[in-house]
């Protein structure tokens, strides 16, 4: 590159120059141009000054330099060492201050026992330092300052106008360097400007090629793909027309199943009603126990249409885990009972947990279909509530649950439960019933099961627990508001809470969901 502090070339052909030069390089993308790299800004001096190493000195000499640059030359030229921080931090206060002169600082570092051992000669020093130490004294200092300030008035103002004209002259002069330096870095900037524009332009085209490759790329291997799709489409298609025809067969074999439920349904009660009492009471009772399961089926399938997803089950009852915890059961000791555990998925969520389980439901498909499709060995066992009940020892289990179950039991049943829980439970053994809240504002399929029996407002059943022995009574409403009336006063005493936990409501895939949207849990413990 030409020389372009040179003063023979102008502005215009300067910035001609460096256009030129600038639009012959190619610059990659890490390497920029900087536009102010080559403007060498003034510099005062780069390293403090040193006073030379004389025989002698005069005071002038020192009198040169200023703050810390003046401390340091005299400790090394009066003492021979660097400045102590203590002594350095001192005196340059006293100087800056104006507590003390330059030749007040020389003097005592001359004449310190350290300088008088050294013995560098200063010129003058001796009459300064004794004429500035007169000034020191009162009164007589003062008078002498004054004399002096007036005989040196004339030549004081000579070097203030001096030192104006000079300031004002030095000032042009950097006003001309800075207004050069600017110029030349504005060139510098529209340059590199330029290239940048350049080099993205060239950047943003060499992205397209390689996007319009990588594009060509794609779409042949789509083509490819979508060629053999179209092949494999053709050799499943008689697979596909095979499957369609045995779909059509198995809804046919449904309907035929659903036809002989119904068909058998009207033999079981023809035979019943012809059979003789006497003679043929016990096949009659068998008759009638099959009888009782002949839906069960039917209500699996109802329930695998409304009810919401297993993870979302299970999401729902996970604000029960701290109960068990709390009662601490769930341990070989203190097992937890689930009675009308359905397809499972409380207890698989105990099991999760590390908590021990067992459930009990009277629907044998219901049993099956928990079996089969659990991934974990669920202890699970076709039963009805109360007779299992019965045989289970006193304070033998840890905790008893039920959900979505109370509301299809008889009246009595649901007593004889209350009081067969209160019996098998361990000492401090809690029961969680949960139910639909017919109050609620949402009634969801569930509340319309075809095996309801009862519509079980929340305080009944806190009234139930109470009569029946149990202690420590609360109730949690889940999924809305509580639309029922205040729980009776009598039985206030013994209901620890009265909480509503709001739970964000999940949609099931079809249908509506047979889970509670608008429930709550009775929560009691054996004292």
């Amino acid at each position: 590159m030409a020389n372009i502090f040179s003063p023979r070339i102008d502005a215009e052909e300067l910035a001609n120059r460096i256009r030129a030069e600038t639009g012959s390089r190619r610059f990659s993308a890490t390497e920029l141009p900087k536009p102010a790299a080559y403007v060498n800004f003034p510099r005062i001096y780069e390293y403090p000054p040193r006073i030379e190493n004389k025989a002698s000195y005069t005071v002038a000499d020192f009198l040169c330099l200023h703050d810390g640059d003046f401390l340091r030359n005299a400790y090394f030229t009066i003492l021979d060492r660097e400045a102590d921080e203590n002594g350095f931090q001192y005196h340059l206060s006293a100087l800056r201050s104006g507590r003390c002169s330059r030749v007040e600082i020389l003097g005592r570092l001359r004449y310190s026992p350290e300088g008088k051992q050294r013995g560098i000669k200063i010129a003058g020093l001796w009459p300064r330092l004794a004429i500035q130490t007169a000034f020191r004294i009162p009164l007589l200092g003062y008078l002498l300052s004054l004399a002096s300030f007036l005989y040196l008035l004339p030549a004081n103002l000579r070097k203030w106008r001096h030192f104006e004209a000079l300031f004002h002259q030095r000032l042009q002069e950097h006003r001309v360097q800075f207004n050069e330096m600017a110029r030349r870095t504005e060139d510098s900037l529209f340059s590199a400007t330029e290239e940048l524009s350049r080099l993205r332009t060239e950047t943003a085209d060499i992205r397209l090629q390689t996007q319009a490759k990588a594009d060509a790329a794609e779409l042949a291997v789509l083509k490819s793909q979508l060629g053999d799709g179209l092949s494999r489409k053709a050799d499943a298609e008689p697979i596909t027309n095979e499957v369609s025809e045995m779909w059509k067969q198995i809804i046919d074999h449904k309907h035929s199943i659903i036809d002989q439920q119904r068909r058998l349904g009207i033999l079981l009660e023809e035979s019943r009603r012809r059979l003789a009492k006497p003679n043929l009471q016990d096949l009659a009772e068998t008759m009638a126990e099959e009888e009782d399961h002949l839906l069960d089926a039917l209500y699996v399938s109802f329930e695998d249409h409304f009810r919401p997803p297993r993870k979302d089950i299970k999401k729902r009852l996970e604000i029960h885990l701290p109960i068990v915890r709390e009662a601490q059961a769930g341990t070989a000791a203190a097992p937890i009972l689930d009675i009308g555990c359905g397809r499972g998925e409380w207890l698989e969520l105990l099991a999760e947990n590390g908590l021990i389980a067992k459930g009990i439901d009277s629907n044998r498909v219901m049993i099956e279909r928990c079996r089969q499709f659990q991934k974990k060995d669920l202890d699970v066992i076709e039963a009805e509530v109360v007779t299992y009940l019965r045989g289970l020892k006193p304070n033998s289990i840890g905790a008893i649950t039920g959900f979505s179950f109370i509301e299809h039991l008889p009246f009595r049943k649901l007593v004889t439960i209350f009081d067969e829980a209160l019996r098998v439970l361990k000492p401090g053994g809690v029961v969680i019933l949960a139910s639909a809240d017919p109050e609620g504002e949402d009634r969801s399929a569930g509340y319309f099961h075809p095996s309801l029996r009862n519509s079980l407002p929340p305080p009944i059943i806190l009234y139930l627990a109470e009569k029946r022995g149990f202690v420590r009574i609360k109730m949690e409403q889940q999924n809305g508001p509580a639309k029922h009336p205040a729980i009776p006063s009598e039985s206030r005493k013994n209901h620890t809470s009265y909480t509503t936990k709001d739970n964000s409501a999940i949609n099931p895939p079809q249908g509506q969901s047979i889970a509670t949207e608008s429930g709550y849990s009775v929560i009691a413990y054996k004292a």
